[in-house]
C-alpha cells in the first residue's frame, strides 16, 4: 500500500512538472569542410528553459576531431573563424577522431539565452585552426500545433446515419473560411482551390485551457465531413490547431454555422478522436446534444450563432425567406434553399443555450 502510495506521488511530481513547449525553430543542417547533415531545433518551454535539440537524421560521416558546436549571429566562416562573439553550446567530438557523433542529441542552453538571440548554428574544428564543419540557419519561431480529430452530427443535415453534402454538390461552399465575420471574428487564413466532395461546410475548431474552459488557447478552421470526422484544408483527417503552449491536453469546441457550439465534457489529448455522438454526456454541460433515433447531434437552428436561440434567429431566417442557391447562415439543413424545413429546424428548438463558456 505504501509502496503504491509512493508511485502515486512520484506521478503527481513528475505530471506537475512536466514542461509545455512554447516555441520552436528550426534549421536544416549544411556541409562545410566535411560532410554533415540533419535537422536541429532551439525549442523553448514554459518553464523559461531553452534547448538545442539534433533530429534523428543527424549524421556526420567523418570522424569528430574536437568540433565544437557554436550558436552566433555572425555567418562569416572563413578560417579560422573568430569564435570570440559565439556562444559555445557543446564540444561532440573527441580528440582522437574516434566519436562519430550522429543521431538525436539534446544540449541546455544557459539561462538567460532567448530562442531569437542567435541566427545560426555552427560546427567548427577547433583542434586542426579552427575549420568549418558546417552550419544551418534558423528559421522564424513558430508556436507548436496538436492534430484534433472528433466526429460530430449536426441536426440539420442528419440523413440515415450521415450527413447531407448538398452544399458541396451544388458549389455553395466558399473556397476561403467563412468565419471571419461577426460574432466569431476568426482571423485565419485557411482556404482551398476546391471543396472536398464530401464535405458537409466549414467547422471552426477551439482548444480551450484545461485550467480554465473560458480561454481559449487556439483556433482553426477546417471541414466536416459526411460522417461527422474533421478534415484540413489539406484533405488530411483532422485539423491542426496552433497553441501558445503544447499542453498534453485541451478543451475541444466545435462551431460551426446555423448550429449550436459544442464543448467536449472533459479535456482531451490530440492523440484522442473524440466521439460527441454516443451520449448526450459527450459534451460539457446539461442536454447540450439532441438524441435523434440515437445519435447524439447539435441543434440545429442557431441562425446568428451567438449561442442562443431566440426570435433574433427568426428575423435572421425571415430576412431570406425562399433564397434560392445560395450560402447562408439560416440554411440549417444545408441545401442551399431557405424554406419552410427551415424554420421548422429552429421551432422545434427555440429557447435552447448553449453553456455560458460558449456564449458570444
Amino acid at each position: 500500500m505504501r509502496i503504491r502510495a509512493l508511485l502515486l506521488l512520484m506521478l503527481f511530481v513528475q505530471t506537475a512538472n512536466a514542461q509545455s513547449l512554447l516555441e520552436t525553430r528550426t534549421a536544416s543542417l549544411v556541409d562545410g569542410d566535411y560532410l554533415l547533415q540533419g535537422t536541429v531545433y532551439l525549442e523553448s518551454f514554459d518553464d523559461g528553459s531553452l534547448d538545442l535539440r539534433f533530429d534523428s537524421d543527424y549524421l556526420t560521416q567523418s570522424n569528430v576531431f574536437d568540433v565544437h558546436v557554436f550558436l552566433t549571429n555572425d555567418n562569416n566562416y572563413a578560417a579560422p573563424i573568430d569564435v570570440t562573439d559565439m556562444l559555445l553550446v557543446a564540444n561532440i567530438g573527441s580528440i582522437d577522431g574516434l566519436d562519430y557523433s550522429s543521431g538525436p542529441m539534446t544540449f541546455d542552453l544557459p539561462a538567460g539565452v532567448g530562442i531569437n538571440d542567435y541566427q545560426h548554428i555552427v560546427f567548427i574544428c577547433m583542434q586542426f585552426g579552427q575549420l568549418h564543419w558546417g552550419n544551418g540557419e534558423f528559421a522564424a519561431a513558430v508556436s507548436p500545433s496538436l492534430t484534433m480529430n472528433a466526429k460530430l452530427m449536426l441536426e440539420g443535415c442528419l440523413q440515415a446515419g450521415s450527413m447531407t453534402t448538398e452544399l458541396s454538390a451544388n458549389g455553395l461552399i466558399p473556397n476561403q473560411q467563412p468565419f471571419a465575420e461577426a460574432p466569431w471574428n476568426y482571423p485565419g487564413n485557411e482556404s482551398v482551390a476546391s471543396i472536398p466532395a464530401n464535405a458537409v461546410d466549414w467547422i471552426l475548431v477551439e482548444l480551450r485551457d484545461p485550467a480554465d474552459p473560458t480561454q481559449i488557447s487556439g483556433m482553426a478552421a477546417g471541414f466536416i465531413l459526411a460522417d461527422g470526422s474533421l478534415a484540413d484544408t489539406q484533405g488530411n483527417a483532422g485539423i491542426p490547431v496552433t497553441v501558445g503552449a503544447a499542453a498534453e491536453n485541451h478543451f475541444l469546441v466545435l462551431r460551426t454555422r446555423a448550429h449550436s457550439a459544442v464543448m467536449s465534457n472533459m479535456p482531451i489529448a490530440s492523440t484522442v478522436s473524440y466521439d460527441f455522438t454516443t451520449a448526450v454526456s459527450s459534451a460539457f454541460g446539461t442536454e447540450q446534444l439532441k438524441n435523434v433515433n440515437g445519435t447524439f447531434c447539435a441543434y440545429a437552428g442557431d441562425y446568428d450563432n451567438d449561442g442562443a436561440m431566440t426570435f433574433l434567429d427568426f428575423n435572421a431566417f425571415i430576412s431570406d425567406a425562399s433564397a434560392i442557391n445560395q450560402y447562408l447562415g439560416w440554411d440549417a439543413n444545408k441545401d442551399g434553399l431557405i424554406t419552410v424545413a427551415d424554420f421548422n429546424l429552429y421551432k422545434s428548438n427555440a429557447s435552447f443555450l448553449v453553456i455560458p463558456e460558449l456564449r458570444y
